[in-house]
């Protein structure tokens, strides 16, 4: 029942209390520890792994997600994207390297639609 609350959004991060509450509304009540148990054992089995920590709760995501970061070069806009990894890619890493990969963060650079750069775009050189 906890997976699925991952699986039904597969880019949500959630806490402890995050889970409690969801479970309340759409299943019944579930204790802390029901709960603390649960997510261990998904996390040892690698289903989900802690994405960090907000406001002193760890959060947790579902394995192969994460952040993608899109940075202008020109204006320094900066803009987060939750994505999941491509299995295709996850597969290749493994294959090649022996890597198991729980969660990412990539940045990505170049440039946005912002007019404070639009000029300097322009091919004069």
């Amino acid at each position: 029942m906890i997976y699925k609350i991952f699986q039904d959004d597969p880019l949500g991060s959630y806490s402890v209390d995050d889970i409690i509450e969801i479970a309340g509304k759409d299943y019944y009540e579930m204790s802390q520890r029901t709960i603390f148990r649960a997510i261990e054992k998904l996390d040892n089995l690698r289903k989900i792994y802690c994405a960090g920590t907000m406001k002193g709760h760890r959060k947790f995501q579902l394995s192969n997600t994460g952040c993608l970061d899109l940075i202008c070069n020109h204006c320094g806009t900066k803009v987060t994207m939750k994505t999941m990894l491509k299995s295709q890619l996850a597969a290749e890493i493994y294959e090649g390297y022996k890597f198991n990969i729980l969660g990412f963060t990539a940045e990505y650079y170049g440039t946005c639609s912002c007019t404070n750069h639009k000029e300097r775009n322009r091919c004069s050189d």
